[in-house]
C-alpha cells in the first residue's frame, strides 16, 4: 500500500511539474524583450525633441496626432503617448494601449522590442510630484521627471565613441533574474522530490523480497521438522510391530 502511494504522488508530482512548465513557457513570453511578442500594440508616429510636460499641451497634441483613426479594421483603443526611448537620448510620439506602469519607475519606449515598459532605473516616487506605485504610461505627462532626457546624441565621449548613449538596464534585468532563481529553485525541489520518491520505491523491493524469502525459509524449516516427527512416529509404530510379532501367538 505504501508503494502505491509513492507512486501516486509521482504521478501527481509529474503532473504538476507538466502544467507548470506550460505557464512557465507562456510568462517567459510575457516577460521577452526582443519584440517576439508584444504586450500591447504600439505604432511610431514620430520622434521629438521633447515631450508635452502639462495635461493642456498633452491633449493638444493628442487631439492633432487622432490615434484614434490609425486603425480601422482591429477593434483596438489606441492613446497618444509620448516617452523616451530605453537609451535616454531621444522622445517619441506614438499612438499605443493602455499600459500600466509599476514600482514607481518611469515609463520608456522600448524601439528594439516596439513596446512601452517601465524603465527600473529610473525612480520617480521621490520626485515632485512624486508618481504613485501603478500608473499609466499615458499619464506621464503628471511626472514630468520621466520626460527628461539622461542623455542627448552629442552627449559622445571625446574620443567619438558613443558608449554613453547606453543605459544599464540591470534594474530590468534584476526583476526578471529573480524570477528566473524562483523558477529554479521550484524546479530543483520538485526534481528532488521525483528523486527520491523513486528511490525509496526502489530501495523497498529489496527488503520486501528479502522478508519474503526468509519467510518461506522458515515455513519449509517447519514444514521439514513437522516432517521428521512424522517419520519418527512412523518408525516407532514399525519397531512396535516387529515386537508384538516376536510373542508366539
Amino acid at each position: 500500500m505504501p508503494t502505491i502511494l509513492k507512486f501516486d504522488l509521482c504521478k501527481i508530482c509529474w503532473r504538476i511539474l507538466c502544467v507548470y512548465v506550460v505557464i512557465l513557457s507562456l510568462s517567459v513570453r510575457q516577460l521577452d524583450v526582443t519584440g517576439d511578442t508584444l504586450p500591447g500594440l504600439v505604432i511610431v508616429v514620430n520622434s521629438t525633441s521633447s515631450c508635452p510636460s502639462t495635461a493642456e499641451k498633452w491633449n493638444e497634441r493628442a487631439e492633432k496626432i487622432n490615434c484614434e483613426s490609425k486603425l480601422s479594421t482591429v477593434n483596438v483603443t489606441l492613446k497618444y503617448h509620448c516617452l523616451v526611448n530605453h537609451w535616454g537620448n531621444e522622445s517619441v510620439e506614438l499612438c499605443g494601449e493602455e499600459t500600466e506602469i509599476i514600482g514607481h519607475s518611469c515609463p520608456e519606449f522600448n524601439q528594439g522590442g516596439n513596446r512601452i515598459q517601465e524603465k527600473y532605473k529610473h525612480k520617480c516616487n521621490n520626485s515632485d510630484p512624486p508618481c504613485p506605485f501603478k500608473f499609466y504610461a499615458s499619464e506621464v505627462f503628471k511626472y514630468p521627471s520621466c520626460l527628461k532626457l539622461t542623455f542627448t546624441t552629442g552627449d559622445n565621449d571625446d574620443n567619438g565613441d558613443d558608449d554613453g548613449d547606453f543605459i544599464d538596464d540591470s534594474g530590468e534585468t534584476d526583476s526578471v533574474s529573480l524570477f528566473t532563481i524562483t523558477i529554479l529553485v521550484f524546479l530543483a525541489i520538485l526534481i528532488i522530490s521525483l528523486f527520491y520518491f523513486y528511490w525509496k520505491t526502489k530501495g523497498n523491493k529489496p527488503k520486501e523480497t528479502k522478508h519474503t524469502t526468509e519467510e518461506v525459509k522458515n515455513a519449509t524449516a517447519g514444514n521439514n521438522e513437522m516432517y521428521g516427527e512424522l517419520n519418527d512416529q512412523s518408525t516407532i509404530l514399525k519397531d512396535v510391530k516387529i515386537t508384538m510379532n516376536k510373542f508366539p501367538k
